[in-house]
């Protein structure tokens, strides 16, 4: 029985103290995420405002491109792969199937930046990503993903309804 109540305490111990367990609450976890979504939407936002600005028209959000922007962030945020652009013919593949649209597609990816404003900014400063921004584009897809450390990782997809 001593060996039972041991074996039971030692087991509970590495249970309770394992550096898995999250130190947040369910509703800080739902409070974060809703602080992403909005986060995603001011991203679209702010790009669309960017491109009326400068002639171009506004994009449309497409649930199939968010769900895979959010996917390439999270894979980032998780160290599975670097900031980067890597299966980014997987992903607009994906899309095609999805939503049946085949025009030309990019991407702009971007990490540790606080607001919305903070990485639209960037993107508008970079030559090759103010090219997506201002691209022949009408759907789009906004994904961030929050790391262990905090650190936020954004993935925004464009693409074409047709090649024109």
């Amino acid at each position: 029985m001593l060996f039972f109540k041991l074996s039971f305490s030692i087991l509970l111990l590495v249970t309770c103290s394992s550096p898995e367990v999250t130190t947040r609450s369910p509703r800080e976890n739902r409070e974060s995420a809703v602080s992403i979504r909005e986060m995603e939407l001011e991203i679209v936002r702010l790009v669309n405002e960017y491109r009326r600005a400068n002639g171009r028209s506004t994009l449309r959000a497409a649930a199939a491109m968010q769900r895979e922007a959010e996917r390439h962030s999270a894979n980032m945020a998780r160290g599975k792969i670097p900031l980067s652009h890597q299966g980014f013919a997987d992903r607009i593949s994906r899309i095609r199937e999805q939503t049946g649209v085949k025009g030309r597609s990019g991407e702009n990816v971007a990490e540790g930046y606080k607001t919305a404003k903070e990485v639209v900014q960037a993107w508008i400063k970079s030559p090759g990503h103010r090219k997506h921004l201002l691209g022949d584009y009408d759907l789009t897809g906004v994904g961030i993903a929050r790391s262990r450390n905090g650190k936020l990782y954004f993935t925004q997809l464009f693409i074409a309804i047709t090649n024109r």
